[in-house]
């Protein structure tokens, strides 16, 4: 997909010299780096880091999002895996406050759930869940490689939680981060090659329903930050079902548009109506889908999960190093020679027809 993207930008011929192109444009800052790519990649292995890392940098130096969306392996068996664990712990935290908790604020909130959602998490882990899911998701988008290749992969994948706690609101005008690490793995002819990690979030900013129904309005801060925000800005929905307020509701989340205004989303709260509630469900998979928030690493650093903020930081990882043997102790390293049936097959006769001399 990425190198079919590279050819519709700047087809590649052996005679193309890239100061032909206007200077200034993405084609010719694509053509430029491909045209010095050829000259520092000595083999084809090294040519799609080069070029994976060309991307990474005009991403950067043109504040585009996104572009990369269509190369992010996707991962609805292990994202439903995570859903899972979510819904256990949202009930767990609903039971915990109605019992021991009531008229309990935002913040208490959160760290009450993280800890039931970090036990979630690591209890699905232990039980290979997450491995498991991640291989299916392999197997689908891989189908022509051996699921014993794959397996090699999966082996081992585990999923935490960390919450950063809030020691200010000035830098970002949101009351939490909502983040999800997860290997970003790229397929290059023989190879499946781990190319560093995929991150992607959303900026939210929590408010809770008053005794009188009434929604928290923004503070002089929020509206002085967020107007700039709005393409990666939710609302995080907080409400009591009961008068006593011991019966929590499920998170309710609305995601900002491009084109609407923060005006526009302080009248949903004043008017307590909203053009689309979603679930916690959908923001994950919208989050884990692409479809949401932004993976811009400075803004995610600096404004999404910035270490003074609050942030649910939600993580993939091999905790021993990427992809472990099957027996936990043979590391394979970042790349991993893959064979399709086809080729096993070949091998196979290739091997039967040898024996029969």
């Amino acid at each position: 997909m990425l190198r079919a993207f590279l050819e519709r930008l700047a087809p590649p011929t052996s005679h193309f010299q890239p100061w032909i192109l206007p200077t200034g444009t993405i084609c010719h800052e694509v053509m430029v780096k491909r045209y010095s790519l050829n000259e520092r990649a000595d083999n084809h292995n090294n040519v799609i880091f080069v070029m994976y890392r060309m991307m990474s940098e005009i991403r950067k130096d043109h504040a585009i999002n996104n572009f990369l969306s269509y190369d992010i392996l996707q991962i609805p068996t292990t994202l439903g895996v995570i859903n899972d664990c979510w819904r256990l712990a949202e009930a767990e935290m609903q039971q915990e406050i109605k019992k021991y908790y009531p008229d309990k604020q935002e913040e208490f909130i959160t760290e009450l759930f993280h800890g039931r959602f970090a036990f979630a998490l690591e209890k699905a882990s232990n039980d290979q869940l997450i491995a498991i899911a991640f291989l299916k998701d392999l197997m689908v988008a891989y189908p022509d490689i051996l699921e014993t290749a794959l397996e090699q992969i999966a082996n081992g994948l585990v999923a935490d939680v960390t919450l950063h706690k809030r020691s200010t609101e000035r830098k970002t005008g949101g009351d939490l981060g909502l983040m999800i690490v997860r290997p970003q793995i790229i397929r290059d002819q023989k190879y499946l090659i781990k190319h560093g990690d995929y991150r992607r979030g959303i900026l939210c900013q929590a408010k809770m329903k008053s005794k009188d129904k009434k929604w928290g309005q923004f503070t002089r801060q929020q509206k002085k930050q967020l107007p700039s925000r709005m393409s990666y800005l939710c609302l995080l929905l907080y409400s009591y079902k009961d008068l006593e307020r011991r019966e929590l509701n499920n998170y309710q989340w609305y995601v900002c548009k491009n084109d609407e205004t923060l005006d526009q989303v302080a009248e949903y709260l004043k008017r307590d109506e909203f053009p689309r509630l979603l679930s916690s469900e959908s923001i994950i998979a919208k989050i884990g889908f692409g479809m949401i928030g932004t993976d811009d690493d400075a803004i995610l650093d600096e404004i999404v999960a910035p270490k003074k903020n609050t942030a649910l930081i939600i993580r993939l990882f091999w905790p021993n190093g990427p992809w472990s043997g099957p027996d936990g102790g043979i590391y394979i390293g970042t790349s991993i020679r893959i064979y399709t049936a086809q080729e096993n097959d070949e091998q196979y006769y290739r091997q039967q027809n040898e024996m029969q001399y």
